[in-house]
């Protein structure tokens, strides 16, 4: 699950081929593998108006994890959901609870505080209505977050753990030289469910190992 953005080029409405997802990533070190997209979900919505930040978010099946063997080959490391603990998933949830939202901010030079965006950031703060679209917002204090990451309600920081309501569009108040006082994000409705449902039915499988192998040398991971 991430945004809409990240999942289809906004010129052409086309979607991105040879998507990877690395699950707890930082720092160029994929501790549980990489695993490539295979089949991609957008709403219809964003696809007829890719600004509004109320359809931005998808979903993407991923076939097996690989991983590079000492040896230097490409090796299967099974499904995602064996390696990897996860989120709960809720929709239709209270506006104006308390939401934490996380993402892997990047700055370019020169600005007051840069990120590189290799390291996971998070924030906090009360949910409310976005004027004039159907999305939400938080009212919280993060740099150049990127899209696509969760919005977390019931958030048990000593766990890590809680229930994603949303997903992370765009930020409130990003000029030049300022820091953004907020994040819009697409709130999981009935809409939402409809699509999680259709992505859930798809199966994948293993990867073409051949194919991966220069994936992750392009990604130049560091030994785990």
């Amino acid at each position: 699950m991430t945004s809409a953005r990240c999942l289809v080029d906004l010129r052409t409405r086309k979607k991105h081929e040879d998507l990877v997802f690395i699950p707890q990533y930082h720092d160029k070190i994929a501790p549980r593998g990489v695993y490539l997209l295979k089949d991609l979900f957008v709403p219809s919505g964003f696809l007829d108006d890719t600004s509004d930040p109320a359809y931005d978010y998808g979903f993407a099946t991923v076939y097996n994890g690989a991983g590079s063997h000492p040896s230097g080959r490409a090796v299967d490391l099974g499904p995602l959901g064996s390696n990897v603990p996860t989120q709960g998933l809720a929709w239709n949830r209270r506006i104006g609870s308390k939401y934490h939202a996380f993402g892997y901010p990047r700055t370019s030079t020169g600005e007051p505080r840069l990120f590189p965006g290799s390291a996971l950031q998070w924030c906090e703060g009360p949910s409310g209505r976005m004027s004039g679209h159907e999305a939400l917002t938080i009212k919280c204090r993060i740099d150049r977050m990127a899209s696509g990451g969760p919005v977390i309600d019931d958030f048990e920081q000593r766990r890590g753990i809680g229930n994603v309501v949303g997903v992370v569009s765009d930020l409130l108040g990003d000029t030049p030289g300022n820091r953004p006082d907020g994040l819009a994000f697409a709130y999981f409705n009935s809409q939402f469910a409809y699509l999680y449902a259709k992505a859930a039915a798809r199966t994948t499988g293993q990867p073409d190992l051949a194919a991966m192998k220069p994936i992750l040398d392009k990604l130049h991971l560091k030994p785990d």
